[in-house]
């Protein structure tokens, strides 16, 4: 049995009306206001259309909008975008995919010691949502079903001191599937963060937070995690720093006996993340490795997650930019649950044309081997080249056209 939930193409569509309300809204009160309308025009060959063992190789015709907003004002600054993605099979008009995504920044300073951040993203989809991307993220590939994807997140900062500081967070994450062999799965955190700044390039941070995750209907399990970690900059300059991070997470969760999840009285694990970036200069570059607990996504249970990342991107030239990313992702479930490995990886070729003509070019694999979880072995390509035009801008900025690159979210 399921739980109920929302339609996704029901809140995408709000979203979307919400926003196209707001940017009237900023055209016309905000001079500070940046709006610009991208359109992209592309071919998709998909090796897997249906996302099953028995591959289907598919001929597509893209169409893709880029609304981006961005706001900077004296003490806040917005940023939101939402693309609408059409896919038809060349062939068979039939078959289509329409997807969305909608993610949105905020910081605002509230006062001299006071500041507020916000992030918040969706995305629907009938495939899996593993396109490009610049950071690690749990990936999972089920069988071709509308999906709908939400991650929120929101602090409030105060300083202490000149080097203190005391964060109140709240995270939030769903999973929503219409198909009703996958089970719905939603987290939500609030972390309380205190954090000492010993140099302007060294950090230390303690944080707890409480995680509750609902299973289904009426699963629901609490998770208390802490959390040891310090912020390190090496290198001298500004845009040649490369920052190091490492954090070191201990915390275990308890739920009452329960027989479909398949779990004891308490379980505690160790969780945590090492991470190296150069995010300065022509060339930047990422590596991260890291270990969560997280919902099984699509099925009942909680996961050990275990993933790695590692990106690079290289400006070859004022117009030419490359870049490389890949993710392996393990979920492995406590009890007899059973455990999945999915590994991704992008290739990516951005072209300046003109400043407001770039050709993109991209290709992503998915590598996916399950046991004991009712998914398919896959292993196939999705290769794409787009032309994006921009259509209308308007505000002080003169930056060139943004292209297919999707922001990525502090959560």
């Amino acid at each position: 049995m399921r739980t109920s939930q929302p339609n996704g193409a029901t809140l995408l569509l709000a979203s979307g009306a919400a926003l196209l309300l707001g940017l009237v809204a900023a055209e016309i009160g905000a001079q500070q206001a940046d709006f610009a309308l991208e359109g992209s025009l592309g071919y998709v060959r998909d090796e897997n259309f249906f996302q099953v063992e028995q591959a289907q190789e598919v001929d597509l015709a893209a169409v893709e909008l880029l609304f981006d907003l961005s706001y900077a004002g004296r003490r806040t600054d917005l940023d939101i975008q939402y693309s609408p993605v059409f896919e038809r099979q060349l062939d068979e008009p039939e078959l289509e995919d329409d997807s969305h995504r909608l993610t949105l920044r905020l910081d605002s300073q509230l006062g001299r010691r006071t500041a507020f951040s916000a992030d918040a993203g969706l995305w629907k989809s009938p495939r899996a949502i593993v396109g490009r991307t610049d950071f690690p993220q749990q990936s999972v590939v089920i069988e071709r079903s509308d999906q709908f994807r939400a991650l929120a997140g929101m602090a409030l900062e105060v300083a202490l001191g000149r080097r203190s500081a005391l964060a109140l967070g709240l995270n939030h994450s769903s999973y929503l599937f219409d198909e009703p062999a996958f089970e719905d799965s939603r987290a939500t955190a609030v972390y309380l963060r205190t954090s000492w700044r010993g140099s302007p390039a060294r950090s230390w941070y303690a944080q707890g937070s409480l995680r509750r995750v609902s299973l289904g209907v009426a699963e629901e399990v609490d998770i208390v995690l802490a959390t040891l970690g310090a912020d390190l900059r090496l290198g001298r300059g500004s845009e040649a720093d490369s920052g190091v991070r490492a954090g070191l997470q201990l915390g275990g969760y308890e739920v009452e006996q329960d027989t479909t999840l398949g779990l004891g009285k308490q379980e505690t694990g160790v969780v945590g993340s090492v991470e190296l970036l150069s995010g300065g200069g022509p060339v930047r570059w990422r590596l991260q490795v890291a270990r969560d607990v997280a919902p099984l996504v699509g099925f009942l249970g909680i996961a050990d997650l275990d993933y790695g990342f590692a990106g690079i991107s290289a400006d070859l030239g004022q117009r030419l930019t490359a870049g490389a990313y890949g993710t392996r992702s393990r979920q492995s479930g406590f009890g007899e649950t059973g455990e999945s490995e999915t590994t991704t990886w992008n290739l990516t070729l951005d072209l300046l044309l003109t400043p407001i003509v770039a050709l993109t070019a991209e290709h992503s694999r998915i590598e996916q081997d399950a046991e004991g979880l009712p998914l398919d072995n896959l292993s196939y390509g999705r290769t794409a080249a787009y032309l994006a035009v921009r259509i209308y801008r308007s505000g002080p900025s003169t930056t060139p056209v943004l292209g297919r690159r999707p922001r990525r979210l502090r959560i």
